[in-house]
């Protein structure tokens, strides 16, 4: 059985099973699709042969290893080493895109290694789906060592899109393990490393072709990670963006901003009013409880005004302003929405200098990991990558919704007051303000809401609830946005 690259694969003893490819083929083989990098030239995966016979397809990754050890026990008996031919060095893949990012009037500047990973994330937005995983270097993004595609694989067959996520994450770090140990045996062993076969082939050929990444190689500086493509999720979020972006320049515009950091919730969540992450930020914008408690209602009971794309939006552009105005550079302002205002701060201090390149280049810190060091970059790209598809139009049109008004509480109230006097149905107060939580529908619908809560409603259902309230017109305070 031989990969694609022209390295032998032998069947396993022990064998790691994919569920989520199992029955997805009745051949011998999972077919891997060549993919394109943008420029012209392709990228051909590694092929992992597959026991069709057995009831579940299962990857044989661990035995690139195991051939490897092989090997390595053949030559130590007899002396020599399986020759290979070393392959023409080649050089990292040239920029394709042009200098989109670059204006001499921009206020967010892209140039050097900034650009680089602005071109790579660009490819991660526009080019690469969700079935294709990016093995590349850490340290510069856009020198993509492999890619995998599980497009095939997943063709016609409805699985648990979380389970076969992890399946494939799974399949990514082994690929990656093998890929980090083929770069530290060139650290070890010089070129002689390339007789180990066709991943250390790959590895020479994207690093030896330039001196200065042939010393990075052989000085054990190379890191490998994977990413997953985001073209698919990317052009499903940009969609769903069009009902909140509207709402959301408005409020950046009026408080001086560019409306381009409208972008952020690309990175950030994907749009997804829903996201949670592991560490306990929420909504589109991400805030953590402690940082959002500076800026809007978070009570952890039976208000959390991060799930609210607007209301969030509003503390978002607060806290956009207070960085700008502690570190002076919207590179370093926008970086520090992910790794903080005062350690950018620190980072400034540090390097002596406000260029995020000299930073990137320059500062260590165990919390400057790899998603903040791209964070900007990423955001230039969701910008761009935004506005292409606006350009194609690709998007749907935005479409308003029937008069919404903010309500604010003229007196404490609670949801089960709201509900009666503004007669509108639990279900759709709920869907217009994500930011009142279970329990306030629940357990805590008669507990107050405090006054100047703002409750977001139809125009008609405003008015019943405005009149409840106050009885007079002349008292109300609402605000239509």
């Amino acid at each position: 059985m031989r990969g694609m690259l022209g390295l032998t694969l032998k069947r396993a003893t022990l064998a790691v099973p994919c569920a989520l490819l199992a029955a997805a083929f009745a051949r011998d083989a999972l077919a891997v699709v060549p993919v394109g990098l943008g420029d012209g030239s392709e990228v051909t995966p590694v092929v992992l042969e597959t026991e069709s016979n057995d009831p579940q397809l299962q990857y044989f990754v661990e035995e690139l290893e195991r051939e490897n050890a092989a090997e390595e026990q053949k030559s130590a008996k007899t002396g020599t080493a399986t020759p290979v031919e070393s392959p023409k060095p080649q050089a990292a893949r040239p920029a394709t895109r042009g200098d989109v990012s670059r204006s001499a009037t921009d206020a967010f500047p892209a140039t050097g290694l900034v650009q680089r990973q602005v071109r790579f994330w660009e490819m991660i937005f526009q080019d690469y789906p969700s079935t294709t995983i990016v093995i590349h270097d850490v340290d510069e993004p856009d020198r993509i060592v492999d890619l995998i595609d599980f497009k095939e694989a997943l063709r016609g067959r409805a699985s648990d899109p979380v389970r076969g996520r992890m399946e494939r994450q799974r399949v990514a770090q082994r690929y990656v393990d093998r890929y980090q140990l083929a770069a530290d045996r060139f650290r070890q062993m010089g070129e002689a490393a390339l007789q180990y076969g066709a991943i250390e082939r790959r590895v020479w050929s994207t690093y030896g072709g330039e001196d200065k990444q042939r010393e990075k190689l052989l000085a054990g500086d190379v890191r490998i990670r994977s990413q997953s493509g985001l073209a698919d999720t990317f052009f499903d979020a940009a969609k769903s963006a069009q009902r909140y972006l509207p709402y959301m320049e408005k409020v950046f515009a009026q408080n001086g901003l560019p409306v381009k950091l409208t972008r952020l919730p690309f990175v950030e969540s994907m749009f997804n009013v829903e996201a949670r992450s592991k560490v306990g930020a929420s909504g589109i914008w991400q805030f953590m409880p402690e940082t959002a408690r500076l800026y809007m209602h978070v009570d952890g009971r039976m208000v959390d005004e991060r799930n609210s794309p607007w209301k969030a939006t509003r503390g978002a552009a607060r806290l956009m302003m207070d960085n700008f105005q502690l570190l002076r550079s919207w590179p370093l302002a926008v970086t520090a929405y992910n790794h903080g205002a005062a350690g950018m701060e620190r980072a400034a201090r540090e390097l002596g200098s406000q260029e995020l390149n000299d930073i990137l280049a320059g500062y260590q810190s165990k919390s400057f990991g790899f998603a903040s060091r791209n964070f900007y970059s990423e955001f230039l790209a969701a910008a761009n990558s935004y506005d292409l598809l606006l350009k194609r139009h690709k998007l749907p049109k935005i479409t308003r919704d029937q008069a919404i008004e903010f309500v604010s509480l003229p007196r404490k109230a609670s949801v089960a007051e709201i509900l009666h006097a503004s007669k509108i149905p639990a279900a759709q107060l709920a869907d217009l303000n994500p930011c009142l939580l279970p329990p306030a529908f629940g357990k805590h619908k008669r507990r107050a809401l405090p006054q100047g809560y703002e409750v977001r409603l139809p125009a008609n259902h405003a008015r019943k609830l405005r009149f409840a309230l106050n009885g007079s017109r002349a008292r109300a305070t609402i605000s239509r946005r």
